[in-house]
């Protein structure tokens, strides 16, 4: 990439807040899928449908209920409340969660695995849902 290229290509992070949330532009959930895919084959993970349902739903949930860092999005729940959240039976979500992590698609801290009532915080990552925006040169 050419470096007229490189200025013309803007990343959007950030809205205008509503109330003390501020928004993200989101992409295509095709765009989501493909840069999930992307990060998974790189790190030599498979993902399933089940899998990549289950980040989308995700995703739909944290952008409505849950909190935003400097990293993307965050929401605080266990691994049962997440099943139950995101309407996915819990052995999908703790499979889910664990093939996530691993490929770099999601963060957990605190909980354990084997105790799924122990809350923890999930963050996504937001080069994994932002929505670029392309400019001409002449803007």
């Amino acid at each position: 990439m050419t470096l007229t290229e490189a200025l013309t290509v803007t990343r959007i992070h950030l809205l205008a807040g509503v109330g003390d949330k501020l928004e993200t532009v989101r992409a295509t959930d095709i765009e989501i899928l493909s840069r999930l895919m992307k990060l998974a084959n790189g790190k030599g993970v498979a993902l399933t449908y089940a899998h990549k349902l289950f980040f989308l739903r995700l995703l739909d949930y944290a952008s409505k209920t849950g909190g935003q860092s400097e990293c993307g999005l965050t929401v605080t729940l266990s691994v049962e409340g997440l099943s139950k959240a995101l309407e996915i039976p819990l052995r999908t979500t703790i499979q889910s969660l664990n093939r996530l992590t691993a490929c770099g698609a999601l963060q957990r801290k605190g909980g354990e695995k084997t105790f799924p009532r122990s809350p923890a915080i999930t963050s996504i990552p937001m080069i994994l849902y932002e929505k670029e925006i392309q400019y001409d040169a002449d803007d």
